[in-house]
């Protein structure tokens, strides 16, 4: 039998995460990628920059399976216990974050 593989970090399981940060402060949009578009999303991103002088984030989404399977379990918690505070998905805390800070970065 095979040894069991060894368990990855926290970091390398997270379903999306930042990739690379515009050079601007300001973040106006946001391209998603999967592995093999990564270098056509980074180059979208200097061409926003340079020639429409739009910033933007890429993002890296490594599994679009588990975001949704969390926001369904969210979802679905959140419908049946109306009455405790409501849960929020891996991907709405991270918009809501990201939201929280560009609000801030715009209004400094």
């Amino acid at each position: 039998m095979p040894p069991m593989p060894k368990a990855r970090s926290k970091a390398s399981s997270r379903p999306l995460q930042v990739q690379a940060r515009p050079r601007r402060e300001e973040a106006q949009g946001t391209p998603l990628r999967q592995r093999p578009n990564h270098p056509q999303c980074l180059a979208a991103q200097e061409i926003l920059a340079d020639r429409y002088d739009v910033s933007a984030d890429v993002w890296s989404a490594t599994n679009y399976k588990q975001l949704r399977t969390d926001a369904l379990a969210c979802s679905r918690w959140n419908r049946l216990h109306p009455t405790d505070a409501p849960r929020k998905s891996y991907l709405e805390s991270l918009l809501e974050k990201e939201k929280a800070s560009s609000s801030q970065s715009v209004t400094s």
